[in-house]
């Protein structure tokens, strides 16, 4: 998993700021517009299921009978970044279901610690609810190491593998190639999601202080991430940055410093060995490795080469020139077409 500095310029570029001068009646408007345009899209593909772990929200779309893909986002974002490819991946003949995990979109956080691994296991919950015995697993960023949990823990119950910037390397090794120094130098600048560990009273507070007044159009992706947190009150995403260690540049750098001593959701991300989970790899994976010439002390891609070298004839290793940690999003049609290649290759060996 890239830095969270990245994922978080690109979540809060997403957010503006409530402006004072505005009249309340703006704000109801916005609103007004974006539940009904909220509960249209979730009343189609919303669905909630009770797993050992919490009350798990997912979305689907596209014909049941086709082969499943089971996506799961990054941090900050939600179940609904798979709506921006929804006619597409239709057209491949996907059957997309899309989770919320912890702390994300209509997802609660879970009451005690989890890891990474026990949101594995509410996919294998899922998937045996809706008696899917396998699917193609995806994932974004953190997702990404996510999927890698799952064929760590339900090898048999994957058809191929697909990851966006993550779960393909270990994240701290590029990290620990630098001095103690240059390391917190490099997170001295950390951005921290400031505006998402805010809470409010209402939705409606919350919903006006995301909503962007110079768009008077739906913003249903706000509400798409509201909840009652565990303070009760409500927030976008507010719950999830201490379980991430990402609330202060302090604990963005002892988890890496520390990692043992981490949340387990960051910690069971950062200490995972992809090189070791992967060593008896037997289905088709795509990784999707994105890189900007000043991210040296983020470059994952020795790494994924690594893996490419142990499975040549299984392991795709893709490099997205010149392209931020947000591939999928920068570069959909290569995306698509990435995917469509796992597809072909799933169907080949049939």
């Amino acid at each position: 998993m890239k830095n969270t500095i990245l994922l978080l310029t690109l979540i809060t570029s997403l957010f503006a700021s409530c402006q004072m001068s505005n009249s309340k009646s703006v704000y109801k408007a916005i609103f007004d517009t974006s539940l009904k345009d909220y509960n249209t899209i979730e009343s189609e593909i919303g669905h909630y299921i009770e797993t050992d772990n919490v009350q798990m929200h997912y979305i689907t779309f596209g014909n049941a009978e086709n082969t499943p893909l089971i996506w799961i986002h990054g941090t900050g974002s939600s179940s609904w970044e798979m709506l921006n490819f929804r006619d597409s991946l239709e057209q491949l003949n996907l059957y997309v279901i899309s989770i919320d995990y912890y702390g994300h979109g209509q997802t609660p956080m879970p009451k005690t610690e989890k890891s990474i691994y026990h949101i594995a296991d509410d996919i294998k919950f899922l998937m045996d609810n809706l008696s899917i015995s396998k699917a193609i697993i995806g994932g974004w960023s953190r997702g990404g190491y996510v999927a890698t949990a799952f064929y760590d823990a339900y090898p048999e119950n994957v058809l191929g593998i697909m990851l966006v910037d993550g779960g393909s390397a270990n994240a701290l090794v590029p990290r620990y190639q630098m001095d103690r120094d240059t390391l917190r130098a490099k997170y001295k600048d950390a951005q921290v999601p400031e505006d998402l560990l805010l809470t409010y009273d209402s939705k409606f507070e919350a919903f006006c202080a995301l909503a962007d007044t110079t768009n008077l159009e739906s913003q249903a992706w706000i509400l798409d991430g509201l909840k009652i947190g565990l303070n009760g009150k409500w927030g976008y995403t507010s719950d999830v940055w201490k379980s991430v260690a990402n609330e202060s540049v302090q604990s963005m750098l002892s988890a890496v410093e520390s990692p043992t001593l981490a949340p387990l959701m960051a910690s069971s991300t950062y200490l995972m060995e992809p090189l070791v989970i992967y060593r008896n790899l037997d289905v088709p994976l795509v990784i999707i490795d994105p890189i900007t010439d000043n991210e040296t002390w983020q470059n994952y891609t020795p790494e994924n080469s690594k893996l490419k070298n142990l499975h040549p004839e299984l392991v795709n290793h893709r490099i997205y020139e010149e392209t931020q940690h947000h591939a999928h999003f920068e570069r959909p049609d290569q995306f698509l077409i990435d995917l469509k290649m796992l597809i072909n290759q799933i169907n080949e060996g049939l």
